[in-house]
């Protein structure tokens, strides 16, 4: 990141000294904000500064001051007269003292709506645009200033999806100069309470009313400083290198230099082709490229095997800096190569199975597995040792983001909550054994389990499972009726036993992602445990995601549950139902670890991020009702 806006008021002088030092750009901002008076039409509330002579002498000395303080901070590049606090006589007065004060800085005024915002703004300043706005402005040019989004992508909770579809628009159209993410740090209070446990708190934790509850959570970092997963997407979309495929095979890549003043030859690029294998080869070059440059690198490599493989770039410093050590990587790119290649192979049937269809269950056994269904699978024993410690079963619900809350999608989608449970509730899924055959001898079994999901009006789905000694192909549809709101997530549901906490798994990481913040991922091997795949957000929330997952492995005590996709999946473990965690107003309140639930998942909507109170995600993100849905994938024993 390479600017901060102080909003909405001048920030302590140490920051600036800061800032000087380590070549931060600043837009310096006025303490000014009457947000709550913005046309009012109240008696007694009147919008103010607005023309009213009694808050003259307190605005201009405010903006004075400001500009006095700071006049010889280099850092500073732009003053702003403040925030959401509309035009008038006396900001019009304010802008003309900073334009006859200083001439080498332009003035930035957020009030966005007023009819004389030109005369009050040296750039196009708006908040929370869409990014179909920012390219209409762009493409029209209403009027000759830059575009400058003072907030956007709204960071609350697991937020950022689509930030992406801003820096493509900034990285196309030049008037488009960039933008400010709301905002750096969560707004928390580390507190204990009653029980002498230490957490980070918000409004109405200490009984006070009114509050704004978490709405102070809107970081890329926690309150206590440890970086949140939004962090990353940030910063890999605001790298200042791009790389573009010409043939990654071969190690034929596109490099563009985007930085304004630093040649490519102050770093060395590292790159490596590998694959859940391991590294093939890896190398160290050096490139040299001129700002605002770009030209073609080729690695001269060959194709390492037959398979998915990957080419890995880093562009890493060569000398520490004042700000990272020797090493750091300031640009990551990944290029996969022949994506699903031989990952996914048919279960071997090399042992008859008995089948038992006694007693309103049908059990499927061969020497050491046994399986069995009731309508829906309930039962996996393997070695005398039970997997399942509850039946498998659709699931169509996240617990509620920040961002979905503010899209009320508490009631608007309430009708997906409870409809993968099975019979008791309100919504529900009933299941039926459709038919079953017997193949190859006997050493397989495909169950036909058909699904009626009781919404209104209802839905259908269908699961078949093929069983052999070795594993189960699971094989699941899903028909919504399409007069049905959007779905949360489709998939299906297991739980396992609570020492399920070893995980590795092929697929896109280190960090959680979703499909709409994904760009900092890469493919690739990585080991880590339930506990660690959960975000400790300042109110639970869906969190942990993984996408682009190919396969899984999860390991306990004395058992192993693994799981390979066809061709891919998104997965989520944790030790908490989706609805535990989002009825739980803290994290330190989260239910005793009884369960590991694993979420197989044929496609979660995004997380979104234009706003978060009343911002969907975009339309392509959506699991839209008029389609249908289809997850396949193996247990392996």
């Amino acid at each position: 990141m390479n600017a901060v806006r102080t909003s909405h008021y001048p920030n302590c002088p140490r920051w600036m000294e800061l800032c000087d030092e380590y070549g931060i750009y600043v837009i310096d901002e006025n303490n000014m904000e009457s947000h709550g008076t913005n046309r009012s039409t109240i008696i007694g509330c009147p919008q103010i500064p607005d023309s009213r002579p009694e808050w003259e002498k307190a605005c201009m000395d405010r903006i004075q001051a400001l500009y006095e303080r700071d006049k010889n901070c280099t850092c500073v590049v732009c003053w702003s007269m403040g925030n959401e606090s509309l035009g008038g006589e006396t900001p019009k007065k304010m802008y003309r003292y900073l334009k006859n004060v200083d001439d080498t800085r332009f003035v930035h005024f957020e009030c966005h709506g007023d009819p004389e915002e030109q005369s009050l703004s040296d750039v196009q300043s708006k908040m929370y645009a869409k990014p179909q706005e920012c390219e209409e402005y762009a493409l029209t040019r209403r009027d000759g200033r830059p575009y400058l989004l003072c907030e956007y992508t709204h960071a609350m909770g697991n937020s950022c999806g689509s930030t992406d579809e801003y820096t493509t628009l900034w990285d196309k159209y030049p008037c488009l100069q960039g933008g400010f993410v709301w905002d750096w740090v969560d707004q928390s209070i580390l507190t204990k309470d009653d029980q002498g446990r230490e957490y980070l708190a918000y409004g109405g934790a200490f009984g006070d009313e009114p509050n704004d509850g978490h709405f102070c959570g809107n970081g890329l970092l926690f309150g206590d400083r440890r970086i949140t997963p939004k962090y990353y997407e940030i910063q890999k979309l605001y790298q200042y290198v791009d790389f573009c495929a010409v043939d990654p095979v071969r190690g034929q890549v596109e490099i563009k230099n985007k930085y304004l003043f630093t040649d490519l030859a102050d770093f060395e690029l590292y790159w490596c082709q590998c694959s859940d294998k391991g590294v093939f080869r890896d190398g160290v070059v050096e490139v040299q490229l001129a700002p605002g440059e770009k030209k073609v690198l080729d690695l001269e490599l060959g194709r390492p095997c037959n398979t998915e493989f990957y080419l890995n770039l880093e562009l890493r410093t060569k000398e520490k800096t004042l700000w990272c050590p020797a090493g750091f990587a300031v640009a990551k790119e990944q290029f996969v190569i022949d994506a699903f290649a031989n990952t996914y192979d048919e279960l071997v049937a090399d042992a008859p199975l008995l089948v038992d269809d006694t007693y309103g269950s049908l059990r499927v056994m061969s020497d050491d597995v046994k399986r069995r269904e009731r309508n829906q699978l309930v039962s996996i024993k393997v070695g005398g040792e039970e997997l399942l410690q509850g039946p498998m079963r659709f699931n169509f619900w996240r617990a509620l983001t920040d961002n979905d809350r503010g899209t009320r999608a508490g009631s608007r989608l309430g009708c997906w909550r409870d409809a993968g449970d099975t019979p008791g509730i309100y919504n529900n899924t009933k299941w039926s054994i459709e038919n079953y055959k017997i193949l190859d001898g006997g050493k397989k079994v495909v169950v036909v389990s058909g699904a009626t999901v009781c919404t209104q009006p209802e839905c259908k789905g269908q699961v078949v499972y093929t069983i052999t000694s070795k594993g189960m192909e699971v094989d699941m549809q899903f028909f919504p009726n399409d007069t049905l709101p959007e779905i949360p997530e489709v998939g299906l549901l297991f739980e396992l036993p609570p020492d399920f906490e070893n995980l590795t798994y092929l697929g896109a990481g280190p960090e959680e992602n979703y499909i709409d913040r994904c760009n900092a991922t890469q493919i690739g091997l990585y080991n880590t445990t339930v506990t660690d795949l959960y975000t400790d957000y300042l109110k639970p929330q869906e969190c942990g995601n993984r996408t682009g997952v190919r396969y899984a492995t999860l390991v306990g005590q004395k058992k192993v549950f693994s799981l390979v996709a066809e061709p891919v999946m998104e997965l989520n473990v944790s030790h908490w139902l989706p609805k535990e965690i989002e009825n739980t107003w803290h994290g330190k309140d989260l239910p005793p670890v009884t369960k590991t639930v694993v979420r197989c998942i044929a496609r979660q909507q995004g997380v979104g991020g234009y706003d978060s109170w009343g911002a969907h995600c975009n339309e392509k993100y959506k699991n839209k009702t008029d389609k249908t849905y289809r997850l396949k994938f193996q247990i392996r024993f």
